[in-house]
């Protein structure tokens, strides 16, 4: 996902010749997410880092893309999240009406039809300018994007020529490129970013399918997505830190059955279950920038489980950078990582 916006913005918006090269999505985390995107998370339910200006941002490239790419990606729909406590129904009637939450946060009390559906007994709150991403979908029609402009590869690359040359599963190209790493958690495993402080999380997830027709993501212990298939939801998400092996195990899948159980009043059948490792990262936030010692490696990765919902707004702020517009700001650049290994050296 987030090579994708990137090449897709540095193309459409910054008018700059892409090659984009994937080695087909054969380990990808976007393409297993629900592509959930909400801007209060969190049992404290906050809100998310720079979300006044990252949602904005997101929804301008999602409807831009669409009219480019002719095709239906983005789906808003609120996202209902139960009460689990009356502290939490304490909490979340209070941001109910804190002006700070004013445009995100709202009693769910127009959900009366979920009765029966989902077990609520304590109300909940409804969550704006949420939804999901048809992550799958998207990716599939930036590919064919670049396909068409003859600005796709699929390999692993290495800076040994004066020119693109494709050589087998080796794409050779110029010394002088700039080569932007955004291959999720993949990326930890590079020799040039593995020091990082990466805490990767693998995550499984179930499809069901039910004869129950929802429009909105239920958020309870886990979430509950609809997919672009009527009648079938994702539901997930487990964490298990540090793991990158993408084999969904039967504790997973139980555990997420018994929580989806503890809510959802409705008959369900599991008919996919899934894994995939997140690039998620010790501080929560991405890393941005070029190597002190690669200059001609760059980094646009670690967004985790927001990619979805960040990704859009840091393309630009990226793009800005590596086009010698801007600065990078301090908490996403790269460089701090590295200031703190020589440090520690």
């Amino acid at each position: 996902m987030a090579g994708c916006i990137l090449g897709f913005t540095l193309s459409e918006k910054y008018e700059q010749k892409v090659l984009l090269i994937d080695d087909n999505h054969q380990r990808c985390a976007s393409a297993v997410a629900a592509g959930i995107f909400n801007p209060i998370t969190g049992k404290r339910m906050a809100k998310t880092w720079l979300a006044d200006a990252i949602f904005p941002a997101m929804f301008t490239f999602y409807k831009r893309a669409e009219q480019v790419l002719h095709k239906k990606f983005i789906y808003q729909h609120s996202v209902v999240k139960p009460f689990d406590t009356i502290k939490e129904q304490n909490e979340g009637i209070a941001k109910t009406a804190d002006t700070e939450y004013k445009d995100y946060i709202r009693l769910a009390t127009e959900y009366l039809d979920l009765a029966g559906v989902v077990d609520y007994p304590l109300g909940g709150i409804t969550v704006d300018n949420s939804g999901w991403l048809d992550c799958n979908s998207f990716m599939q029609a930036v590919k064919s994007y670049f396909v068409n402009k003859n600005q796709y590869q699929e390999g692993k690359y290495v800076f040994d020529s004066n020119e693109i040359v494709k050589e087998g599963n080796l794409i050779k190209i110029p010394l002088n490129s700039k080569i932007v790493n955004c291959a999720g958690f993949q990326a930890s495993l590079h020799p040039v970013w593995a020091n990082l402080p990466w805490q990767l999380a693998k995550g499984e997830i179930v499809t069901v399918k039910s004869q129950v027709k929802l429009h909105n993501v239920i958020n309870k212990t886990v979430f509950l997505c609809p997919t672009p298939i009527a009648n079938e939801y994702k539901c997930g998400a487990t964490y298990i830190w540090n793991t990158i092996d993408n084999a969904a195990s039967q504790n997973g899948t139980d555990e997420l059955t018994q929580k989806l159980t503890s809510f959802f009043r409705v008959k369900f059948d599991i008919i996919k279950t899934e894994a995939e490792v997140r690039p998620t990262v010790k501080n929560r936030k991405p890393f941005l920038g070029n190597h002190p010692s690669y200059p001609n490696e760059y980094i646009f990765n670690g967004f985790g489980s927001k990619t979805v919902s960040m990704a859009p707004y840091f393309a630009i702020h990226f793009c800005e950078f590596l086009l010698g517009n801007s600065n990078l700001m301090a908490e996403v650049n790269v460089n701090q990582h590295f200031d703190k290994l020589l440090t520690r050296k």
